[in-house]
């Protein structure tokens, strides 16, 4: 039985190759995707005033108290055609939450909640695009 080294002639094996090309870490670009608002209604604008909503104007369709929401910092809407509390991104307007119902006469209409009537006269009616959030 030889020894490799022996057998060809070799006092001892050859250093191993180690490769030393410096390892460098290249980050992916990051991607934006553009934002798509896939979906069209009319809005219009209310107030929690008597003279447009029932005998009880701060309390909602569920219960809800939109006045309180309203201080919180949440941007109410209405929909009779979306789920209560998805919450939307109006284009040129931003996010607001459903937490209200608009008339079933006005069943594809979004209904935004404004603190005065003349931010309510001003929004007035428009088609919007807008998407779900969640």
């Amino acid at each position: 039985m030889y020894i490799l080294g022996v057998y060809l002639g070799l006092t001892s094996l050859p250093e191993p190759v180690v490769d030393t090309t410096p390892i460098i870490h290249v980050e992916k670009p990051l991607i934006i995707k553009p934002i798509t608002y896939d979906k069209k209604a009319i809005a219009t604008a209310y107030t929690l005033s008597r003279d447009e909503t029932d005998g009880s104007p701060e309390i909602g369709s569920n219960n809800h108290n939109l006045k309180e929401f309203r201080e919180k910092g949440v941007q109410v809407c209405a929909s009779r055609s979306l789920p209560m509390h998805t919450i939307i991104d109006i284009e040129g307007f931003g996010k607001c939450e459903i937490l209200d119902r608009t008339s079933k006469k006005y069943s594809g209409r979004i209904d935004i909640l404004m603190s005065t009537k003349a931010e309510a006269i001003k929004f007035g009616k428009r088609e919007v695009r807008y998407r779900v959030i969640n």
